[in-house]
């Protein structure tokens, strides 16, 4: 459904936050913990954003990419499509990306496997390029793919970021630089410059090492050069890793960064020279809440009902987003979900809702430049119209 965007003032998410726009000293309760997140420690608090809803009438436009068509058609009718079982599995749904390498050829990194495979949808084969332990291409503690053109980026923990160039059913690895701070989202802006969403190694405990910029510009080398977006404002590092994970992704066509954090309801922004650019807030976004506990220095992720980013994909002009929200977390037998999928346009900031699926949490669609592949508990299935 086609979306008038609207500016806000950014105050206005008191009524979304409910219970967290008091300072963190008047939420600590007789339970000695304090309620995260606060309101004023949000990312770029204070400014403007662009409302992203699910709610209104309206048609699509007519120019969307062929990427956004087919899911748009797909949950239009669904009766129209049929899913055909590929011969591969993979680990947990929300710790695989799988892109288009062409028509006939898909790149899957199971980060749960911490593996990398190349499939066949002609032959139904597989072939697995770099796997944990072994092999060029190495991969400890993969976080995440990313592709433009024919390069793939695998993000690590594990201090480092690896490349591999893949055409057709070839998938080879090119090489692997070092990094100070762990990869969790990265993508590649040209032969000399990625953009990097890290997190300082938090493992020892050191409340000095908790970050304040979030994405960091590196060099192929992996020297830092530049800096841009921020972390929610915390001193604690316990805090900060519990709340830690996010997406970045770079527009080429507007020449625009694209960030967001896991757990916050806020697509970010920037320009080419990283000054921020425009605030886009899903409305219907369930924030989740974080507690720290100052008196042993913990912190934990609330038993509530919440939504996460899960990814964000670029198609021209376009922004792909994908949410996930569950239910109070009682029993996992009883947890419920939802994923829905936005489009953002950048260049009108506009924004459109394609529509949401509920079912069980191992289940996702994945949207490549050539298919449609639905994930559902480690199986994978490509959709295809009728």
């Amino acid at each position: 459904m086609y979306k008038i965007t609207i500016r806000v003032p950014y105050f206005i998410i008191l009524l979304f936050f409910i219970s967290i726009a008091c300072s963190e000293a008047d939420k600590k309760s007789s339970s000695g913990y304090v309620e995260h997140p606060i309101e004023e420690n949000l990312p770029h608090y204070g400014e403007d954003y662009i409302t992203v809803s699910n709610e209104g009438d309206g048609d699509y436009k007519n120019d969307f990419p062929d990427e956004l068509d087919r899911l748009r058609s797909y949950f239009n009718n669904k009766e129209g499509h049929s899913e055909r079982k590929l011969s591969t599995f993979v680990g947990e749904v929300i710790r695989t990306d799988i892109e288009s390498i062409d028509k006939e050829n898909i790149v899957i990194f199971d980060s749960f496997m911490n593996q990398l495979i190349t499939y066949n949808l002609t032959s139904d084969t597989s072939n697995i390029v770099a796997q944990k332990g072994s092999g060029p291409g190495d991969i400890h503690f993969g976080m995440e793919m990313s592709k433009i053109d024919s390069t793939v980026i695998i993000s690590m923990q594990s201090l480092k970021v690896s490349e591999f160039h893949c055409v057709h059913s070839d998938c080879n690895y090119e090489r692997t630089f070092p990094i100070d701070f762990s990869a969790l989202s990265s993508v590649k802006i040209d032969d000399n410059k990625y953009a990097i969403f890290g997190q300082n190694d938090l493992r020892e405990g050191d409340d000095e090492k908790v970050d304040r910029e979030a994405v960091r510009i590196v060099d192929r080398n992996g020297s830092i050069k530049d800096t841009f977006g921020y972390y929610y404002d915390t001193d604690n590092w316990m805090l900060q890793f519990t709340m830690r994970g996010g997406t970045v992704r770079f527009n080429e066509s507007e020449s625009t960064y694209v960030f967001s954090h896991l757990n916050l309801p806020f697509i970010y922004t920037y320009n080419h020279d990283y000054s921020l650019k425009d605030i886009y807030f899903i409305e219907d976004f369930t924030q989740g809440s974080f507690y720290h506990f100052p008196e042993s220095n913990s912190a934990s992720r609330g038993r509530d009902a919440a939504s996460r980013i899960l990814d964000m994909n670029v198609f021209d002009q376009f922004i792909l987003i994908k949410t996930y929200t569950h239910s109070d977390y009682v029993l996992p037998e009883d947890l419920e979900y939802e994923q829905s999928y936005y489009i953002i346009d950048l260049a009108t900031k506009n924004s459109y809702y394609v529509g949401s699926e509920n079912g069980l949490i191992n289940e996702t669609i994945y949207v490549t430049e050539h298919h449609l592949i639905k994930n559902r508990g480690g199986s994978l299935y490509l959709i295809e119209k009728i």
